[in-house]
């Protein structure tokens, strides 16, 4: 009888989840894709933390970021909201003797999406609420000698900007394609700016 029920549930998950993917369904094939397809104005910020003299002109970096972004077409803005799409630029890092230097980037995308708020729905009306939403652009450690690694660094923020444009690229090729509703809301919405 067990391996019945269990045949049951196995037939029932696979066809449930044939029917999600055999047509085109937001919740199931959207995945983040969804979130970064209508991004296209930004906010740049830095978090300098590095010490000793390793990178002596920390807004160079926001500077290549927002070269970048805007020779792909973004817009960047200066107007703080929590609504804005926010590019971190994170630096972390020291001198490792007088003359090399180990600096931790990160750079994210982070912007506010609405989710649903587990066993919520009936006490608290929609069960639904905000947060940011950390992106991944880049991650790495760079380590070198101090007089070179500003342009290093530098250079690690303008290949994370030209990747950030390529994921976008790719994710409003495929979305808009599968969802075309999304695109002319977007266009309708940008029309009316």
């Amino acid at each position: 009888m067990k391996d019945r029920i269990k045949a049951l549930v196995i037939f029932w998950l696979v066809s449930v989840s044939g029917a999600a993917h055999s047509s085109n369904d937001l919740l199931f094939d959207g995945g983040v894709e969804a979130l970064i397809a209508t991004k296209d104005s930004f906010i740049i910020k830095v978090s300098d933390q590095v010490t000793g003299g390793c990178l002596p002109n920390p807004n160079a970096l926001k500077d290549k970021m927002e070269a970048s972004l805007r020779r792909d077409g973004f817009s960047i803005t200066s107007e703080e909201s929590f609504f804005n799409n926010v590019i971190l630029i994170t630096a972390v890092g020291y001198p490792m003797n007088d003359i090399s230097c180990a600096v931790s980037l990160d750079v994210v995308m982070a912007f506010s999406i609405t989710v649903n708020v587990p066993f919520a729905y009936e006490s608290y009306g929609d069960g639904q609420t905000m947060t940011n939403y950390l992106y991944p652009i880049h991650r790495g450690v760079l380590t070198g000698p101090k007089r070179k690694i500003q342009d290093s660094l530098e250079d690690s923020v303008t290949e994370s900007a030209e990747k950030l444009f390529l994921e976008i690229s790719r994710a409003r090729d495929r979305i808009f394609n599968d969802y075309p509703a999304i695109k002319k809301k977007m266009i309708e919405v940008r029309s009316a700016n």
